[in-house]
């Protein structure tokens, strides 16, 4: 027998135990739903999962599976008053009630008129599970004894207690035949009938299969996780949160598998012995399937670990899907489910723009910060304001690649040397006596080198030919008043723009470039033809030629 074909046999199975419990009761699941759970919305009440210990309409509820009295006094060794849950979602007098069970009915205590001390209540007994359901406080009871019901029969209305409590309904479990409540009444006994928690056993009467309280869970921990590099593995385990007579289980992983790869799938410790486990891989899917020999699990602990490995990093998640629980009865339910997602790792603090490098861009970002209130991820060592010191220490990172200033492309679009000059001066004034902070300094220094051009030039107009306006760029080896004469093809200035003493620099975009927007010195248009342009900056003289086309 193949592996293969002992992994589908037992899926079969599997599957096969948790569909034969539910198709026999599917139509009277359907009953149930129109005659109980929407006359008197039970399901939100006493079935909802997430709150069914917490019943605000009531003093009567149940604790961890044991009784909550709500009153005191010693009753046959059992302190306390007599407890239960609500099953009516209301407090108005009268309002009808239901069966909850199938069974017998066995007592009847007919309230007495005008008397509240005396206990009214009804005990129905169910012959197959042994058990007995006492309905206490009702009034109009409308069944008798030996009368069989089914869930949703019509037993009475509630009755007023004459107490702080108000009118109502509640129940008690009881293992056995009796016709005795827990306490408050001739012959009670804990001891000989005890009380049970009533959940459970009624979950399973009205819904076909096992009740899940507490609300399980099933997730994959850790559930959020940033992605190692390329090549590591990301281990991760199948957790189970309040367990319920866990026999076996089967789920289905989904993986993004243009970012991990499958590696290994092996059982955890929650289910009890040597359990049988297998897990198939297809596409982006693992199916697991896990069941147990003998004995059942309850409360926390691990079903199953995973291991990936990466081949990308990028954000993904890991989902559980078509993921159910089975008790020793092969009676199944379905537990609630939490995923997990991978995220990208989010880089040092001095990764301003967080786009995985730190650069000169995130250099520019700080300084346009500094000084500014606290709104973003500039102020780098956190102190509560954005300073010269959140931008050296970007510098830092900015030399720690290996990779100089002068290896970014368009830097002299972004920064200019009077920038960095103006940076050094600040942090020159620092105390430093951090080396990281000393070399922050340093790499300034190599990207003011990089922005000082080692000889003044003039470059060529752009456009050129041009309508009516052009840039004529030019770098400075020093500062230098800078002038730019403008003259006709005949030798005649046409214009002379005074740009005043620039710092040392490239003066090439179109934001630092001298500008002339084709007039005269009186702002006239000029007429079309070749112009020339001279550059004077200090003892430098250049000039070149340009062409006006309209």
């Amino acid at each position: 027998m193949t592996k293969k074909f002992l992994f589908n046999v037992l899926v079969i199975c599997f599957i096969g135990s948790l569909l034969i419990s539910s198709i026999g009761t599917a139509h009277e699941v359907g009953v149930k739903n129109g005659r109980a759970f929407q006359i008197h919305k039970i399901i939100e009440t006493l079935f909802d999962l997430s709150e069914a210990r917490v019943h605000l309409n009531t003093s009567h509820n149940y604790n961890d599976y044991g009784n909550r009295p709500n009153t005191t006094g010693d009753c046959d060794g059992y302190i306390g008053g007599h407890s239960g849950f609500d099953v009516t979602h209301t407090r108005d007098t009268d309002a009808p009630f239901y069966s909850l069970s199938p069974g017998t009915v066995i007592y009847v205590r007919q309230p007495v008129p005008g008397d509240m001390s005396e206990l009214s209540y009804i005990a129905i007994y169910n012959e197959t599970d042994k058990k007995t359901i006492l309905y206490l406080h009702p009034s109009n009871i409308e069944v008798g004894v030996d009368e069989d019901v089914e869930v949703g029969t019509l037993l009475g209305n509630q009755g007023n207690t004459g107490n702080s409590t108000g009118p109502h309904v509640h129940i008690e479990v009881r293992d056995g035949r009796t016709i005795y409540p827990s306490c408050g009444i001739t012959h009670s006994s804990i001891s000989g009938h005890p009380n049970e928690d009533p959940i459970p056993y009624l979950y399973e009467s009205l819904n076909g299969e096992p009740d899940p309280l507490p609300d399980s869970v099933v997730s994959i921990e850790p559930d959020s996780i940033a992605s190692p590099p390329v090549g590591q593995e990301l281990e991760f385990s199948l957790e189970i949160e309040d367990g319920v007579d866990v026999f076996g289980y089967q789920a289905t992983i989904v993986f993004d598998k243009t970012a991990l790869r499958h590696l290994t799938s092996k059982t955890g410790g929650y289910l009890s012995g040597n359990p049988f486990f297998d897990s198939e891989v297809e596409g982006n899917t693992i199916t697991l399937i896990s069941t147990a020999y003998v004995g059942q699990s309850r409360g926390d602990g691990t079903l199953a670990t995973l291991v990936f490995e990466v081949i990308a990093v990028k954000e993904s998640t890991l989902e559980i899907t078509d993921v159910r629980l089975s008790n020793i009865k092969g009676q199944g339910f379905t537990p609630r489910v939490k995923h997990a997602e991978i995220t990208k790792p989010m880089g040092p603090r001095e990764d301003v723009n967080r786009d995985g490098t730190v650069n000169i861009l995130d250099l520019v970002l700080v300084a346009s910060n500094i000084g500014k209130p606290v709104k973003n991820n500039t102020d780098i060592n956190n102190d509560g304001i954005v300073n010269i010191q959140d931008l050296v220490l970007v510098a830092v990172s900015i030399g720690s690649d290996g990779a100089g200033p002068s290896s970014y492309a368009n830097l002299h679009q972004m920064l200019t040397a009077a920038d960095v000059q103006h940076w050094l001066s600040q942090a020159r004034k620092l105390v430093l006596t951090d080396a990281k902070l000393q070399r922050g300094i340093r790499v300034l220094e190599q990207l003011h080198a990089t922005l000082v051009p080692k000889q003044t030039l003039l470059l060529p107009n752009y456009p050129n030919p041009f309508n009516p306006e052009t840039w004529i760029p030019y770098h400075l080896a020093k500062p230098a008043d800078v002038t730019l004469n403008i003259y006709a093809a005949n030798g005649m200035i046409v214009r002379t723009i005074a740009l005043g003493v620039m710092p040392a620099g490239i003066y090439q975009n179109r934001s630092r470039a001298a500008y002339w927007d084709g007039k005269n010195t009186f702002g006239e248009p000029v007429t079309s033809g070749v112009y020339f342009y001279t550059l004077i900056a200090g003892k430098f003289t250049a000039t070149r030629k340009m062409l006006i086309l309209k």
